[in-house]
């Protein structure tokens, strides 16, 4: 209960104006120790240079979603392009050239689809020459093989000019071995 301080009616708590006079009851308050605080809200005085904190205009979410749906393109054309070009679009080819010269060293040299991509000086009679050959070549979308031509020709020896060549079909990511002999 509160108590009017004007006319000292009693009045239930939080009312603002005396059931008995009408006038405005004064709320004082008690501090911890039972001393009666009061508080005048007439002679508050404000701040000199209050602290104003503004907040940041708001922003459409619009450009940022938009920027990451950007990104995740990007990241998933990269993803598609590395994958198609470092998977599937290949053959690796092995070619093994026999000297079939019985007394004299040879050179030769190894074609792969009309390019040249081995050379050897002085291969020993019987000796082998081994070599793994990248073949890279871009399939198109309804393309699943390819015929190639590997060529070896001894530039050099006892026999003259000999040659030895092989057509293979190359698939999508294969692996092949070719035997030559000159």
């Amino acid at each position: 209960m509160i108590f009017c301080n004007n006319c000292g009616a009693e009045n239930p708590d939080k009312s603002a104006y005396c059931s008995g006079c009408g006038s405005r009851i004064k709320i004082e308050n008690v501090n911890k120790q039972g001393q009666d605080l009061k508080v005048d809200f007439n002679n508050i005085t404000p701040q000199k240079n209050p602290t104003i904190y503004a907040l940041p205009p708001k922003r459409s979410g619009f450009y940022k979603g938009l920027a990451i749906v950007i990104v995740a393109l990007l990241i998933i054309a990269g993803i598609g392009y590395y994958v198609a070009e470092n998977y599937g679009h290949q053959a690796d080819v092995a070619f093994y050239v026999h000297s079939t010269h019985v007394t004299e060293d040879v050179d030769i040299i190894v074609y792969i689809d009309g390019k040249e991509v081995f050379s050897s000086q002085d291969l020993s009679p019987g000796q082998v020459v081994q070599n793994k050959y990248y073949y890279a070549y871009n399939f198109s979308l309804f393309e699943d093989a390819k015929l190639i031509t590997v060529k070896a020709i001894s530039t050099s020896g006892g026999l003259g000019v000999q040659t030895d060549s092989e057509s293979i079909i190359v698939h999508n990511g294969q692996k092949y071995s070719v035997d030559l002999y000159v």
